[in-house]
């Protein structure tokens, strides 16, 4: 798989995952997020995580987050410092790297991960960007 670092949003990286036929990966377990970093591999990955209302000051044990598919947070791999919308940015996406979770803006160029459903051994991280 080439990793390529892809102009575009969030919406994009969703839009992107349907268009293959997949979903933008969401991670239940451990065992999941290890296979999300093995097919991220160096690249910072956009998941299908999202904070729901906060602002920008909202204390990270005050955020509401949930899977696009609004399941549950039963799983998460915060990085220790994360979520903490940086630099007084509302940053209501996640992103993985290295195995972590990292809050990050809607906006910045990330490569979606996409998973197919509901087989959860099926990884796959977009080359390129569609419209």
């Amino acid at each position: 798989m080439t990793r390529d670092e892809c102009d575009g949003s969030f919406d994009d990286a969703v839009k992107y995952c349907n268009s293959i036929g997949r979903e933008i990966a969401h991670i239940y377990t451990e065992e999941e997020n290890k296979k999300a970093m093995e097919a991220c591999g160096d690249d910072k990955c956009l998941i299908g995580l999202f904070e729901i209302g906060g602002y920008a000051s909202t204390s990270k044990f005050y955020q509401t987050w949930k899977w696009l598919n609004r399941g549950e947070l039963v799983y998460t791999n915060w990085e220790s410092y994360e979520p903490n919308n940086w630099d007084g940015i509302d940053e209501r996406y996640a992103a993985l790297y290295s195995g972590k979770w990292y809050d990050a803006r809607g906006s910045k160029n990330y490569t979606p991960l996409c998973w197919q459903v509901p087989e959860y051994s099926d990884w796959g991280v977009s080359t390129s960007w569609y419209d």
